[in-house]
């Protein structure tokens, strides 16, 4: 710990304050409208969106006793996920027509802030939840509770002086903005994506069963041997386990000597059956597809991508007619019968392209998404414990932005 750091028991600069309220379900005399945070409620907000939150009938001493304001802590003190908790802003108040109560199920945290800001301590509960710290207080019971007391007792916080304190709240502060840009851009490109869809593949034009523009081949399991040692025999699909998030299949897990059910590079990898069924993937080498998988085929790269997105759209056709007495099963007749828009070559490929380049770009979203929050993760695990200082230079910079 720096020299000018100070280390405290959590219990020293934050006390758990007072319980909310849950108020009644109808009107009465006395009793006055009021929205109620519920646990699941502080998720939505702290996502930066608006919740769903019920509306309630309560007292006005008791509105007075649970009534949130600006700056209020609250944390999430029973239910599945308890532990989350969010500072109270005059923005996200403004966002509700009626009066903000918390519910039973919350609580509110004192702030000691001659010692730490109330945005400070935010961040350090938000980090200390998501690497599990807060939720391993969780007491078990039907209805997790968290042991706040326990925790305050137990958890010690290092605390930088409040200038650094700012700087920090700053930077991840700017970071989070960054984040929620990000997830307004990945919002934007999958809700174009799926309009992009419905114009494509609800359009009138000619109808073709999926076995007359490609081939479709049902896996089974392999009769050959089997090994995981790399490299011998040919390489073996088993499942959606090999599936990558961008859209290829991953390395290969077994190998085999049967080389009955072949799928070739550019083939998608379809799951049949189970609770996977309907994902797929493109395969980007030869291999052998085992029970569960069908590979379907197509001549034109671009047709494959074609029917990859007709399939991804199309799915509410396979699966409610699927078999199985739990989870689909999808038979090779259904497979192939599977009805599909076929325009001619030219508009194939140019709506293919046109899909495919904002299915990458949302691909490419998710990528950035999902880096930036290990980035936060991490620059915040260094900053909270002091192995990374920001320099006093930082305020001029922020200043003269």
């Amino acid at each position: 710990m720096r020299d000018d750091w100070k280390q405290f028991s959590l219990g020293e600069i934050v006390e758990l304050g007072k319980g909310g309220s849950w108020g009644e379900d109808d009107p009465s005399v006395g009793l006055i409208q009021a929205v109620c945070l519920r646990g699941t409620d502080l998720a939505d907000l702290i996502d930066g969106k608006i919740p769903d939150a019920p509306v309630r009938w309560i007292k006005e001493s008791e509105l007075r006793k649970s009534e949130c304001s600006k700056d209020m802590v609250l944390i999430e003190t029973s239910g599945s996920k308890c532990g989350r908790s969010i500072v109270l802003t005059e923005e996200i108040l403004a966002k509700f027509d009626l009066p903000v109560i918390y519910s039973n199920f919350c609580r509110t945290l004192r702030i000691e802030t001659n010692t730490v800001t109330r945005e400070f301590i935010q961040i350090w509960f938000s980090h200390n939840y998501a690497n599990g710290l807060i939720p391993s207080y969780r007491a078990t019971s039907a209805m997790p509770n968290l042991d706040v007391k326990a925790l305050l007792r137990v958890e010690h916080i290092q605390v930088p002086p409040l200038p650094e304190q700012k700087r920090i709240v700053d930077l991840i502060s700017s970071l989070d903005s960054y984040i929620e840009a990000l997830q307004q851009q990945q919002n934007f490109a999958k809700q174009l994506l799926q309009a992009l869809c419905q114009k494509t593949f609800l359009a009138e034009g000619d109808f073709v069963k999926l076995h007359t523009v490609a081939t479709c081949i049902m896996g089974q399991s392999p009769e050959g041997s089997t090994c995981n040692k790399d490299g011998i025999g040919t390489p073996l699909l088993t499942g959606p386990t090999e599936f990558q998030r961008n859209n290829w299949v991953g390395p290969p897990r077994q190998w085999t000597t049967n080389e009955t059910k072949i799928s070739i590079s550019q083939d998608i990898l379809f799951c049949v059956r189970g609770a996977t069924a309907g994902r797929m993937n493109l395969t980007n080498y030869r291999s052998v597809i085992g029970r569960g998988l069908a590979a379907i085929r197509c001549e034109d790269p671009m047709d494959t991508h074609f029917v990859r997105f007709a399939l991804q759209f199309g799915l509410n056709q396979l699966l409610p007619s699927a078999g199985g007495t739990i989870f689909p099963n999808i038979s090779q007749s259904q497979l192939r019968g599977f009805n599909l828009p076929w325009p001619n070559e030219t508009e194939r490929r140019s709506l293919a392209s046109l899909l495919k380049s904002v299915e990458d770009n949302t691909e490419t979203l998710d990528q950035n998404l999902a880096a930036t929050k290990n980035l936060r993760s991490s620059l915040l695990h260094d900053l909270l414990s002091g192995k990374h200082e920001i320099p006093s230079t930082y305020d001029k910079a922020m200043g003269a932005a």
